[in-house]
């Protein structure tokens, strides 16, 4: 109960710590924009809320955490209880007749019996046993107990008998595999939960880098549009003034309806983004135009030292993790198949006290002075006919499971390395291009406010203005380019080297 009680503080906690930072939503001062302000720390709050997939897996690993609880019971004693009645009347044999004195043999008998039984960690079972005996038959007066015919006699029985294996089911491993499979089941859906929560995450803060590059671009095509709108509007001007030809005013139309068709391009993808980010966050769209709010990220600061995020990845990722614990899983299934495998030896032990008595307090009291003690002691073995193909079977397939497991780690760890190495360079390569793209943006402003000069003095052309903001616009969103992949890209690595939840105080403990 305690996991599962945790499981549900911890995405609690995750929900309120979000929500603490900043608002969901936030309203324009305009109500007439019909705008909404979205921060990243919102859009994955609302994600770890509403997401499906999240709450499966939270669901999984509360039954996990129960299946684990049920096998700790393996130990829990039992009790056993019955009452038996039986009424018979036979001829008895002749040999019988010489013993018993009669030919025919009357009985009613009444046996009741109360019993514990359990199990210990050594793999021996015990029971721990009471009978009493109610019988009654057409014997009693034919002894010298003066007895009348079906008078009751009673008779008691109190002792413990202990069954313990020798070579198949005996020690401690095998008799707590039940335990130790679930607990290792547990582990695995433990760090599902971790993987589903961090793939929700990741896939809410790329959603929202796409939307807020889509916001980006649109911008700079409603800017670029400006400025082409701007260029029409000077050159008819200049044209009714009789200082620009026609030619120059019909360039400066096709740029501008080039533009114009550029940013309805970037507002429908703008639309598509955000349906994305909706869709990540779990919530149904509509016709609020989002705004989102971001915090700038150095470059600089960021650490993506190679051998350090593998150490990190291989003890914390939990692929790794899943990985390995399918190699403990696949280690016990093997042992417990190799035991059953092994033919039957037990040795079993009884001990008890006898009382007998016309009366029940006579029968105990006769019990209790332990003048009748019985005692027995003995080895059973089992050994199946034939070739054992059910055992065989089941212990090819536990190493068949095991290899698997084997094969999966390996897989893990390559695909881990793989992916920090490439998230790496790619960063890497961001940082390189970011410091090129910053100084050609800004030669290629400089550049365009010249070309506007000559424009405006006669000495340049319409064509060579477009051309130049057009290098302008491509300089402009190959850097936002560079900063949306650089964001994507740290989040690519906080899912790499497994330290997402770690780093966002979300970690998920037992």
């Amino acid at each position: 109960m305690l996991m599962t009680v945790r499981i549900k503080l911890f995405f609690l906690l995750a929900v309120a710590s979000f929500i603490a930072q900043c608002p969901l939503y936030a309203q324009d001062e305009d109500p007439a924009a019909g705008t909404m302000e979205l921060t990243i720390q919102s859009a994955v709050a609302l994600s770890l809320t509403n997401n499906a997939l999240l709450r499966a897996a939270q669901r999984d690993s509360q039954a996990a955490d129960f299946r684990l609880k049920g096998q700790k019971g393996y130990w829990e004693p039992a009790i056993v209880v019955s009452a038996t009645y039986e009424d018979q009347r036979r001829e008895n044999t002749v040999k019988e007749e010489l013993s018993l004195f009669t030919p025919v043999l009357e009985e009613r008998n009444m046996s009741y019996s109360l019993a514990v039984e359990g199990l210990f960690l050594t793999g021996a079972r015990y029971k721990i046993r009471y009978t009493l005996e109610d019988a009654a038959n057409n014997l009693t007066n034919l002894t010298f107990r003066e007895m009348a015919p079906f008078e009751s006699e009673y008779a008691s029985f109190a002792g413990v008998s202990i069954t313990q294996p020798i070579l198949k089911n005996v020690g401690m491993r095998v008799t707590r595999s039940g335990i130790e499979d679930a607990e290792l089941r547990r582990s695995i859906s433990r760090q599902k939960l971790r993987l589903e929560t961090m793939l929700t995450i990741a896939r809410t803060e790329v959603a929202f880098w796409n939307a807020w590059y889509a916001q980006q671009l649109c911008d700079l095509r409603k800017q670029s549009l400006a400025i082409a709108n701007e260029l029409l509007e000077d050159n008819q001007e200049r044209f009714k003034e009789g200082k620009m030809s026609e030619i120059e005013v019909a360039q400066a139309r096709v740029g501008a309806g080039r533009r114009e068709r550029l940013w309805l391009t970037a507002r429908v993808s703008l639309k598509e983004a955000a349906c994305d980010l909706m869709n990540a966050m779990g919530v149904q769209m509509n016709d609020t135009e989002l705004s989102m709010k971001f915090d700038e990220v150095a470059l600089e600061n960021q650490d993506i030292e190679l051998e350090k995020k593998v150490q990190m990845a291989l003890s914390n990722h939990p692929d790794v993790l899943i990985a390995e614990a399918q190699i403990r899983l696949g280690d016990l299934r093997l042992l417990v198949a190799r035991n059953q495998r092994l033919p039957e030896l037990n040795l079993v032990a009884n001990y008890g006290l006898n009382g007998l008595g016309t009366t029940e307090r006579e029968s105990w009291d006769k019990l209790n002075e332990a003048d009748y003690p019985s005692w027995s002691a003995s080895c059973v073995f089992r050994l199946p006919l034939g070739f054992d193909y059910q055992g065989r079977y089941v212990a090819r397939a536990a190493e068949a499971e095991k290899e698997k497991a084997l094969e999966g780690y390996r897989a893990a760890r390559t695909d881990v390395v793989n992916a920090l190495r490439t998230a790496i360079e790619r960063a890497t390569l961001l940082k390189q291009m970011t410091r090129a793209l910053e100084e050609e943006v800004e030669i290629a402003e400089m550049s365009l406010e010249s070309e506007r000069v000559l424009l405006a003095n006669g000495k340049s052309t319409s064509r060579r203005v477009l051309e130049m903001e057009e290098d302008l616009s491509k300089s402009r969103i190959e850097y936002l380019d560079v900063q949306a992949g650089w964001r994507k890209v740290l989040v690519q690595l906080d899912v790499s080297d497994g330290g997402m939840l770690t780093r966002r105080n979300l970690e998920i403990w037992d």
